[in-house]
């Protein structure tokens, strides 16, 4: 069976010639391709921001009297820098994208309630391959993440994979 533990979504529009809006799990974000945009055979840049908040909660009913709530409000601002180079049907490239995260946690339980406050960033480097004409959109990409928080951190990988279709 295939099993698919993260599975985002990323929707982008142009409504300017080589601006981009986009949308990405949570986060809204513009992306400018300041050289090679609409061009094939070239060298392509292009820069980023976002920012996103949400927020989630968790309980835990232990018994009758024990329990546990917390609730978590996540502000996050997003930077970051691409290049490549694009052919006629796909592109190359490698980006650094850093998140740097705020996270607000209230804890309650039969104790009381009390607020955490922590700070975090994650830069992501990545490499990848992707279609770039209209129609069926696709792509593979690996990432290696190094996550920097006050009480903790440590590096991760990932593989991912791109699907869709593309209006141009």
């Amino acid at each position: 069976s295939l099993t698919i533990p993260n599975l985002g979504y990323f929707l982008q529009i142009s409504p300017i010639n080589s601006l981009d809006i986009y949308r990405d799990s949570g986060l809204w974000g513009a992306k400018w391709q300041f050289k090679g945009h609409n061009q094939t055979n070239t060298f392509a840049m292009s820069l980023q921001a976002g920012y996103g908040a949400f927020s989630d909660t968790t309980e835990q009913n232990l018994s009758n009297t024990d329990y546990a709530n917390s609730e978590h409000t996540i502000k996050q601002f997003q930077y970051g820098l691409s290049a490549g180079y694009v052919w006629q049907t796909n592109v190359a490239y490698i980006s650094i994208i850093k998140n740097n995260y705020d996270v607000e946690t209230e804890l309650t339980n039969r104790h009381g309630n009390w607020t955490f406050n922590s700070k975090g960033s994650h830069t992501n480097a990545a490499v990848g391959l992707s279609s770039v004409n209209q129609g069926l959109e696709y792509g593979v990409e690996y990432t290696y993440q190094l996550a920097d928080w006050k009480d903790s951190d440590g590096t991760d990988s990932a593989i991912g994979f791109k699907l869709g279709y593309r209006w141009k």
